[in-house]
């Protein structure tokens, strides 16, 4: 089983730097995983970030600017992944993250899992995520079931941090 992560960037070279060291520490070996950084179309040039010797594959795609969402669908595209792994350029995961995120996505079928988010810095992070990380700290404290699955409608799903079957999100149509 391959797992490809997806990572769209925009002007921000620093955080998604930070993003990928947090890769570098992943429990799955890195042979299952291929990551693709897609720059979407920013003034500033990120290719320092293939400079550097990840111990996975990296490919980093560029397209003219037309937002995260398009950035994460030519990603897919260009990925060979069972089981896709969207991460936001500011978000740094755990060491057991994608294996965790490619279990549940095996364990049954038609799932999106989620990762639980914990903010960084409020400097690193955009507007947007601080936003969400602050709702699901309030619902953290509501509710300490966050540590185990839970059923979610589908528009608490975000894609900071979620994964998919492959089948799945092209079934679904993509983003």
């Amino acid at each position: 089983m391959l797992v490809s992560v997806i990572i769209p960037t925009y002007n921000r070279l620093e955080p998604v730097m930070k993003t990928l060291e947090s890769l570098r520490q992943q429990t799955l070996p890195f042979d299952s995983f291929q990551v693709i950084v897609v720059d979407d179309g920013s003034p500033i040039d990120i290719s320092a970030i293939t400079d550097i010797d990840f111990p996975f594959s990296l490919n980093l795609l560029r397209q003219k600017n037309q937002g995260a969402t398009i950035a994460r669908n030519t990603g897919t595209q260009q990925s060979q992944g069972d089981i896709l792994v969207f991460i936001d350029d500011d978000v740094t995961v755990s060491p057991s993250a994608l294996e965790s995120l490619a279990e549940a996505c095996t364990r049954d079928s038609q799932v999106l899992a989620m990762g639980t988010l914990i903010q960084r810095s409020v400097s690193d992070t955009s507007p947007f995520t601080r936003i969400s990380i602050a709702d699901a700290n309030i619902s953290y404290h509501l509710n300490d079931s966050r540590a185990s699955d839970v059923e979610v409608h589908f528009s608490e799903c975000n894609t900071q941090l979620l994964a998919i079957r492959r089948d799945d999100f092209f079934t679904l149509g993509m983003l």
